[in-house]
């Protein structure tokens, strides 16, 4: 019994490294050959023969020699339920830029309102137009006023404008009635207040504000383009000369009381480059479109002309118009 004992461990003892000689053939199948197709001489239909395992053709690399990484997860709710929220200014214009349509910034700002217990004692919707009230025996709005520094320094009652901003989906808010020092300060705390907001509500009453566009492409029959912009001129001008720097576009020339700018899109070849530094110019592209701004009877129109004649120019201008489009804010 002793000696059987001893038996079983040195069995194991022998077995175990004999495992090493056994070859792992866990991947073979990647080398395996591919045998011709079954022949049948034609006694069968070929279209009623086929594989009961179909293996799909793929490469014969079965394992990437990289290192898989996994993708970080997102970070929890980011930019997922704040409204976006910027204030403006441009000379004595100021707004608050939002990033949501107008019906549902309507039922933001109403609330915002009667949170901080103002009352809104007349509402245009379909117009944009809210006119609100401070009560001046409400403990609550008073406190709000003092939280502002605006206890004095706000009339009884003021306006609200909402409006499509130029982006899609995007609105605008101004106030009329008090000074500038107190609509900065009246929109900069309701741009905080709606960053920390998800307005998952609308106004119907205000739907029709979405559908009143401030900027619209413009296509004419012989297929070029054109942006009709529903600004002032000072406000079309800015826009439109931060659209050109954002999108990269290099302006050679611009002249604001022709409304002009003259840009460079063409790419140079080596040799129209070297031709260039012949003739003085340098390292300086020549312009080759140039962009009019139009006043119009409501608004304005922004135009595309190529400077020089053939299909190509044609195009750069049509592509530069919606650039630009692209990158209004």
């Amino acid at each position: 019994m002793r000696q059987l004992r001893w038996l079983a461990p040195l069995c194991f003892a022998l077995v175990l490294p004999a495992c090493e000689f056994i070859p792992d053939r866990t991947l073979d199948y990647t080398r395996a050959q591919q045998l011709p197709p079954l022949s049948t001489g034609g006694v069968f239909d070929r279209s009623k023969l086929r594989d009961d395992w179909v293996v799909p053709e793929g490469e014969r690399k079965a394992l990437s020699e990289e290192k898989f990484e996994l993708p970080p997860p997102p970070r929890a709710l980011e930019d997922i339920t704040a409204i976006k929220a910027a204030y403006r200014e441009l000379g004595e214009d100021r707004w608050l830029a939002v990033s949501e349509s107008p019906s549902r910034i309507w039922s933001a700002v109403s609330r915002y309102w009667a949170e901080n217990g103002l009352r809104i004692v007349r509402e245009q919707p379909d117009s944009g137009v809210m006119e609100v009230k401070v009560p001046r025996n409400a403990a609550r709005a008073l406190n709000w006023l003092d939280t502002l520094k605006l206890t004095d320094a706000l009339p009884e009652t003021w306006t609200v404008h909402i409006q499509n901003g130029l982006k899609r989906n995007s609105s605008e808010i101004r106030l009329d009635g008090p000074d500038g020092a107190a609509q900065k300060a009246l929109l900069t705390a309701l741009e905080t207040w709606l960053a920390e907001r998800n307005e998952e509500s609308y106004s119907l009453r205000a739907r029709q504000l979405d559908s009143k566009p401030r900027v619209k492409l413009l296509e004419s029959e012989d297929g070029t383009a054109k942006l009709a912009l529903y600004v002032d001129y000072d406000r079309g001008w800015f826009e439109v000369d931060q659209a050109l720097a954002q999108a990269g576009i290099r302006v050679v020339d611009r002249d604001r009381s022709q409304g002009t700018w003259d840009v460079a899109l063409k790419t140079r070849t080596i040799f129209e480059r070297w031709l260039d530094r012949l003739k003085g110019l340098g390292d300086q592209p020549p312009a080759d479109t140039r962009l009019r701004l139009i006043r119009g009877n409501d608004g304005l129109i922004l135009q595309a002309e190529p400077l020089s004649s053939g299909q190509a120019g044609q195009e750069r201008a049509r592509r530069l118009i919606e650039n630009v489009l692209e990158h209004l804010s």
